[in-house]
C-alpha cells in the first residue's frame, strides 16, 4: 500500500506550480493526506482529485484499505518559486 514515489512528482517549480496526484494500488484504498508536514490519520483531508499546490509544501500521504493495515506514509517536498 503507497509505497514510497505514489506521489507524484516531487521537487522544484519555478513558474508553474505543481499539480499533485497521489495513487494506492490497493483495492478499495482511501488515501488521506496533510500539506503542513504533519503525519496524516484517518481524521486528516481525504483524497478526492489532483491537490493544486501555490506554495512551498510538504505533503504526507497514507493509505488504508479493508483487508490491510495502515500503509507507511509517503513524502514528498514541493519547492515553489
Amino acid at each position: 500500500m503507497l509505497p514510497k514515489g505514489r506521489i507524484s512528482k516531487p521537487g522544484m517549480y519555478t513558474g508553474t506550480a505543481p499539480t499533485v496526484t497521489i495513487t494506492d494500488a490497493s483495492k478499495g484504498a482511501v488515501i488521506y493526506f496533510t500539506t503542513d508536514g504533519s503525519p496524516p490519520t484517518e481524521k486528516a483531508q481525504r483524497y478526492t482529485a489532483p491537490i493544486a499546490l501555490s506554495s512551498t509544501t510538504t505533503l504526507k500521504a497514507m493509505a488504508i484499505a479493508p483487508v490491510s493495515s495502515q500503509s507507511p506514509t509517503a513524502r514528498g517536498k514541493y519547492v515553489v518559486k
